[in-house]
């Protein structure tokens, strides 16, 4: 397998804040900055992945790109990640159950981004890939329910839980 997400037991703060409105906003008062973070493995390369800043700013487009790649057998997909510290463009594409992802790497913690120009696509299956983010999407619900954040008041969250219960299964690592 040429992609994994590996994502570790992250400490929480234990806070909410009653003036966040937002999913994201919310994702970063739950998790402070040193904790442990995500890995992402693509195509044999090593990515970390901060929950506080990094997953706060990238989960509109995580649940966009999942719910796309949900609702039709085949399509295309653009993603511009926006974190500085995951700076890429990806672009997908996808029939059935194949899926393509074409990279551009920009900024990476760890400057990997030389190796990941070498190894800019990636083929995989389209269920394989999904997955992957289903047990992320769960660390981040339950840190925000531990936290006091309810659907209810949060209405990113109810997406964030329905996008993680339509997954049919857990990523490589953790079946």
């Amino acid at each position: 397998m040429n992609f994994w997400i590996q994502v570790s037991h992250p400490r929480t703060t234990g806070k909410f804040d009653e003036n966040d409105e937002t999913l994201d906003e919310a994702i970063e008062t739950v998790f402070p900055l040193y904790t442990e973070k995500v890995i992402m493995v693509w195509n044999g390369v090593y990515i970390p992945l901060g929950y506080k800043y990094d997953l706060s700013v990238m989960m509109e487009d995580i649940l966009v790109m999942l719910e796309k790649l949900g609702k039709s057998s085949s399509g295309m997909h653009k993603v511009h990640w926006p974190s500085n510290t995951f700076s890429s463009i990806w672009n997908l594409q996808w029939e059935e159950n194949h899926l393509e992802i074409d990279t551009k790497w920009f900024s990476l913690v760890g400057y990997t981004e030389a190796l990941l120009l070498q190894r800019s696509v990636l083929k995989i299956d389209k269920n394989s890939f999904t997955q992957e983010w289903k047990r992320l999407l769960g660390n981040i619900l339950l840190a925000l329910e531990e936290c006091g954040y309810r659907s209810v008041m949060l209405p990113g969250m109810k997406r964030l839980e329905r996008q993680h219960n339509i997954i049919s299964g857990e990523g490589i690592l953790y079946r």
